[in-house]
């Protein structure tokens, strides 16, 4: 026996719209609109190379003629560093160029050089230049270096002079060093690399320099080692300097030093890992003089060190202190050649400093009141100037002289017998450039406290520094040369003042982005960005990711998940211009609704209950029951006897519905009561009762005296109703058979059928920003198989491709395009059986089954089982494909049978054979 039924599933509809319109629920946010205005671009830097200055002014790179000519090299350049041995400009698209002469880009050429050569990386970050090495930090983290290796100090993985290729920065297993942040240099042999959390250090180990004791001092290594006695730098802002030969950490609020321990008496104490200070150590700078062995110098000029004295400047605390050995101890003939005395305790010579650079045995201090002062050891002074001009001070700076052979001059020193010779750094004595803060500038002139100048150059905003080079900008955007001339024979007075032309000054700027947010009805931040309307604008980026990864703004951005993102926004314009970087950080906690969820689970008889699928606590679980009023869910529901139709949904806090199922459901079933067969009674036999016989009760004589004898009259005994006695039990082999009679009754068959409550499969609208491009429906189907033969039976299901009714051709402009989906992309998930009446036993094949064109079987009944009534709950997932397939099309149409074109709108229908068969 087999019963089939057929029966047509529920249409699909596709529905295609422009925009998707759903709920917003807006937070308040002040908007302005953004736009572009012009400005004066800053000198961002200036490099002296080869005999040449090169300027790094709104975003390009000019070279400095003779003539006070500019001479535009590079375009769109973000950074430009150099020395006398190599200039190299990062673009902002994250290319090299340097500026070089026959292949050569670091080390000097022959000749002016007016041409930039790009060198063999991309995706650079940072680019640093020391003497002739390079250093390129790429935006993966990865570090690569060229150039001058002096001990190993490039970190390549070998001591080889020079590197004449870009190679990569190595980790102590000789891969690549990853999550590098920062570079910094020590002279030619020393490097310091930071990673995220440590700091690594290269190349020799000169009175311990490189911070960690498994190199010997003044060993090397061309493999990293971590500087030791470090905190963790994660988080924290990391500034080195170096005096001498001791390194000053600054990390974060703390301080830590190595390498020669200047807080050690006689500066001699090697500290070989860092060491944390409990002052607060600023910039640390020195003063040395070298004393040269008199016998040896004597003999034949040997300038063999025989002691060197050492003298410190820091800023602490806003307080500028100095220690070692004393500037008039430096000169005294009676310490030579013995040792001078050495302080290690620093002491405060003046307060509510700023600023202070040193100039040689002195420093020129900046105040908060921005008053100028001169310090050289306990001699403190005011700065006035030759005409009492020096106040105001808005700031100073200083630059080496340039001539190397004019640094330094021979003093002779008597004590008795002894002499000794002292070769003083003139170059100690440098230039300096005082700044107003009306504009005016002035420099010192080698004379200590009174011989300051004023330089011809009025309104003057900024001072930038390169090699040997002074330049200054105006408030018009005017840039001069205002460099030290260094004359042997004359060194005072000889600053430049000439206005450099040709440069291009005059710089877009756009105003930042304006950030607006808002929600969608599951609580996803929506992200909108003014940019504003200026016709300069050509790009509008924005990044979720902190500004790793800059995508192109076309429309608001929808977070998804629950993420908290560095959101970032900028525009840009022509020439590499970008605005100001909008910066936010959002936390997006979206309500997530688990797919096929909410849905209700029919436990049987009666019992109702509804999951949700999220546990956001900004939600509302309801349910409706026989059409009647919404109630909020609270738990599990009885529903009285009878069919029911059930509704649940999910809704925000602002009542939008953000998911639903709906559901016919049976209240309790009542037992089967069975109907009983009348039975005919037999007629039964009488059974004869036997008659008593009354018995008379004799007349007793009596034994007295006799009395006459008197005829006595008999008196009646009553008759006693007889009292019915049981029938024995017959055996069975006693006696014979008086008839017989047969009884039967009869067993009638029941039904064998099933019932499908059918697809409830809601519209879907196509659109980039739907949450789920799923539907799911959740369903049951009802088995009855009252026969009384045991048989047993199994339920399948066969369903056909999904085929549109015509849609719209767009190669003719006609609707008779047919297209399908195909079956696969319905699944079925099937869970365990409710007995409604019947053995109670699970029959459902559970497990979650993806449709093809054979038929899927849902339940299965073994012999003697399954004779009853069950309920089979199905849970039903079409999974919507972004493209279909072509089944038909006009004559003359592009699209082609079985070719695959994207998703169309319109109604999608498959059918549906339900089979159920008996036997197995």
């Amino acid at each position: 026996m087999s019963v089939v039924r057929t029966k047509k599933m529920r249409s699909l509809h596709l529905l295609m719209i422009a925009i998707l319109v759903i709920s917003l629920a807006f937070i308040p946010n002040h908007i302005e609109k953004a736009d572009a205005a012009t400005s004066i671009a800053p000198l961002q830097s200036v490099v002296t190379y080869n005999g040449a200055n090169y300027l790094l002014i709104n975003s390009k790179v000019y070279k400095m003629e003779t003539t006070g000519q500019a001479t535009l090299l590079l375009s769109d350049v973000d950074t430009f560093v150099g020395s006398d041995d190599a200039a190299v400009a990062l673009k902002k698209d994250g290319t090299v160029w340097a500026l070089a002469k026959d292949g050569q880009y670091v080390g000097k050429p022959t000749g002016a050089i007016s041409t930039f050569t790009q060198l063999a990386i991309a995706d650079v970050s940072n680019i640093w230049v020391n003497d002739m090495s390079v250093r390129y930090l790429k935006k993966d983290g990865t570090l690569f270096a060229s150039g001058f290796n002096t001990g190993g100090s490039l970190g390549v993985g070998n001591t080889n002079y020079w590197i004449g290729y870009i190679a990569p920065v190595i980790d102590a297993s000789y891969g690549q060093l990853q999550n590098v942040v920062d570079f910094f240099q020590l002279g030619n042999a020393i490097s310091y690399v930071r990673t995220k959390d440590k700091l690594y250090a290269y190349g020799d180990n000169v009175r311990g320099l490189l911070g960690n004791t498994s190199v010997a001092v003044n060993g090397q290594t061309v493999t990293p080692v971590q500087v030791l006695g470090l905190p963790d730098l994660t988080g924290k802002t990391v500034k080195l300097t170096d005096a001498s030969e001791t390194i000053v950490a600054q990390i974060g609020t703390e301080t830590y030093y190595w390498g020669r321990d200047p807080f050690s008496a006689s500066y001699a104490t090697n500290q070989t890992t860092a060491k944390k200070t409990t002052l607060a150590v600023g910039e640390l700078n020195s003063y040395s003089v070298s004393y040269i062995d008199p016998v040896k110098y004597a003999s034949n000029k040997d300038m063999s060190t025989a002691r060197e004295q050492f003298h410190f400047d820091s800023l602490m605390s806003g307080a500028l202190y100095n220690f070692g050995v004393t500037i008039a101890n430096f000169k005294d003939p009676v310490a030579l050649p013995g040792t001078s005395p050495y302080t290690a305790t620093p002491v405060s010579r003046l307060t509510n400093v700023v600023k202070y650079v040193p100039v040689g045995e002195y420093s020129i201090a900046l105040k908060t009141d921005k008053s100028l002062w001169y310090v050289r050891d306990a001699d403190v002074q005011k700065i006035n100037g030759p005409t009492g001009e020096i106040y105001n001070v808005k700031d100073i700076v200083t630059a080496p002289l340039q001539f190397q052979s004019k640094r330094f001059s021979q003093e002779v020193y008597s004590s008795g017998s002894t002499t000794s010779y002292m070769w003083r750094a003139l170059s100690y004595q440098l230039p300096m450039w005082i700044l107003k803060d009306n504009g005016d500038l002035w420099a010192n002139a080698f004379s200590m406290n009174s011989g300051e100048v004023k330089i011809p150059v009025t309104g003057v905003q900024s001072l930038v520094q390169g090699g040997y080079s002074m330049y200054a900008q105006t408030d018009t955007g005017d840039v001069y040369d205002v460099s030290y001339i260094y004359k042997y024979s004359n060194p005072t007075n000889n600053y430049k003042s000439v206005k450099i032309t040709g440069l291009d000054t005059v710089q877009v700027v756009l105003e930042t982005p304006i950030l607006t947010q808002t929600l969608d009805k599951f609580n996803n931040h929506i992200l909108s960005v003014d940019y504003g309307s200026s016709t300069d604008i050509t790009t509008r980026e924005y990044s979720v990711d902190g500004g790793t990864t800059w995508l192109a703004y076309t429309a608001p951005v929808t977070l998804t998940g629950q993420t908290t993102v560095s959101f970032k926004a900028r525009s840009g314009a022509a020439g590499g211009m970008y605005s100001a970087l909008l910066e936010s950080t959002v936390v997006n906690d979206p309500i997530i609704i688990a797919a096929g969820y909410p849905r209700i689970v029919d436990a049987g008889n009666g019992n109702v209950s509804v999951e949700s699928g999220t546990t956001h606590p900004d939600v509302n679980i309801e349910i409706q029951i026989d059409g009647g009023s919404w109630q909020t869910y609270t738990g599990p529901v009885v529903l009285p006897a009878g069919g029911h139709s059930m509704e649940t949904r999910v809704t925000n806090l602002s009542g939008d519905v953000l998911g639903s199922d709906a559901k016919a459901v049976n209240g309790p079933t009542p037992a089967p009561t069975a109907t009983p067969i009348p039975t005919v009674a037999p007629t039964p036999t009488a059974t004869p009762m036997p008659t008593v016989a009354p018995t008379v009760a004799p007349t007793v004589a009596p034994t007295a005296t006799p009395i006459p004898t008197v005829t006595p009259t008999a008196t009646p005994v009553p008759t006693v109703a007889p009292t019915a006695t049981p029938q024995p039990t017959i055996d069975p082999g006693w006696g014979s058979p008086i008839g017989s009679e047969d009884i039967s009754f009869t067993v009638l068959g029941g039904g064998f059928s099933s019932q499908f409550n059918g697809l409830l499969l809601d519209t879907v609208t196509i659109g980039t920003t739907n949450q789920y491009q799923v539907i799911n429906s959740v369903t049951n189907s009802v088995i009855e198989d009252s026969r009384g033969t045991g048989a047993g039976w199994n339920y399948s299901l066969r369903i056909t491709d999904f085929v549109s009714d015509p849609v719209i051709d767009n190669s003719l402009g006609t609707s008779n395009l047919v297209v399908k989906m195909p079956s696969t992309a319905l699944s079925v998930d099937v869970t365990d059986t409710t007995t409604l009446v019947g053995q109670d036993m699970k029959l459902s094949l559970n497990g979650t089954y993806v449709f093809n064109s054979e038929p899927v079987v849902l339940a299965k009944a073994e012999a003697f089982q399954g004779m009853g009534q069950y309920q089979l709950p199905m849970s039903y997932m079409l999974r919507i494909p972004d493209k279909v397939e072509v089944v038909s099309a006009g004559s003359g149409s592009a699209y082609q049978a079985g070719a695959k074109t994207g998703l169309r709108v319109g109604t999608y229908r498959s059918q549906f054979t339900f089979t159920l068969a008996s036997g197995i």
